[in-house]
């Protein structure tokens, strides 16, 4: 009796290592979620903190993939 226990509490044990190995695996090879907004990555913190470091150019905020920058000029919103 002592022999099945063992042998089930490893069963569950190898179980639950796999499972977790698999969970493990799925969330690393899963592809990344899209920002819903149409700017992408930019923010309205962003927008303000590219006019701030702009200083009197107009700053707007880029974003390239998960990658975020400022682009100064007079026709860096357009």
């Amino acid at each position: 009796m002592s022999r099945s226990l063992s042998y089930l509490r490893r069963g569950l044990l190898g179980v639950a290592f796999v499972g977790s190995l698999g969970f493990g695996v799925t969330q690393a090879l899963a592809s990344p979620t899209q920002v819903a907004s149409s700017g992408g990555w930019c923010t309205e913190e962003w927008e303000a903190y590219c006019d701030e470091q702009c200083g009197f150019l107009n700053g707007h905020c880029m974003s390239y993939g998960p990658y975020v920058y400022c682009e100064c000029g007079p026709d860096a919103a357009d």
